[in-house]
């Protein structure tokens, strides 16, 4: 992952914790993810590894609207 995109991750990570993002759903995301790929089910980990972005981008979203000026569309 380019820095830069990194960077907005981190951001968005350390916003997001705890009222945005529960801890307790990330570790169950984490949890299922590492689940699947250790019982060698394709599939459940593609759904679980597909779900944990989209959740952050949801909580990216979130985010834009409570603090503008921290999440920046810079493109």
């Amino acid at each position: 992952m380019p820095e830069r995109e990194k960077s907005r991750f981190d951001r968005i990570r350390f916003l997001s914790l705890p009222a945005v993002s529960p801890v307790a759903s990330l570790l169950s995301q984490h949890h299922n993810m590492i689940g699947a790929i250790l019982r060698r089910d394709v599939e459940a980990a593609e759904a679980a590894m597909r779900l944990h972005p989209s959740e952050v981008l949801k909580s990216a979203e979130t985010l834009a609207a409570q603090h503008p000026d921290l999440i920046l569309d810079d493109a």
